[in-house]
């Protein structure tokens, strides 16, 4: 099932894309345009405020790992268990449809690719620093505020689960 946000001139395309497993990609290329066409266009503000939302939550991965590991006995499987902490964050940021850099770059390109043209770029920039350095000011916020908000023994257990992300080579689980 395929969730679309549309215009209501679009309805009728939303239902048949919902209704239907396959989806052509002329169709799809539209949609996604079209959500990047209003990322585009959102005021500063919004972006401004939903960067460094998505920068706070991207703060909770860690400090869930922390948690776990710190419940954690040292075993094979306390791993396991620190490692589920990893993406909170991601999915936070995606049920609650915040700003997030990473994941902003495609659908931002493909209305400035369907409208070439200096005052497409310069939204996309614009959009692109907004939530850039709005993540790094939420980024930021977390990382002060874990000291205050942590015990000192769950603030190192959060600095051994993290490390031991670095340690691992790209191909080991």
């Amino acid at each position: 099932m395929i969730a679309i946000s549309t215009s209501d001139r679009d309805d009728k395309k939303a239902e048949q894309l919902v209704e239907r497993e396959y989806v052509a990609p002329k169709t799809l290329y539209a949609a996604i345009s079209e959500m990047g066409e209003e990322e585009l266009h959102r005021p500063v503000s919004a972006l401004w405020f939903s960067a460094i939302t998505a920068g706070l939550a991207m703060g909770t991965s860690p400090m869930l790992m922390g948690a776990l590991y710190h419940a954690g006995d040292g075993t094979s499987a306390s791993h396991l268990i620190t490692a589920l902490g990893y993406p909170v964050g991601s999915i936070l940021i995606a049920i609650a449809r915040l700003q997030l850099f990473t994941e902003n770059t495609l659908t931002a390109v493909l209305p400035v690719t369907r409208n070439p043209g200096l005052s497409s770029f310069k939204l996309l920039l614009r959009l692109w620093g907004v939530v850039l350095l709005g993540n790094m000011v939420g980024a930021i916020i977390v990382g002060l505020a874990y000291p205050a908000i942590l015990p000192g023994d769950a603030m190192g257990s959060v600095i051994s689960a993290v490390s031991k992300i670095g340690e691992r080579g790209p191909l080991e689980n």
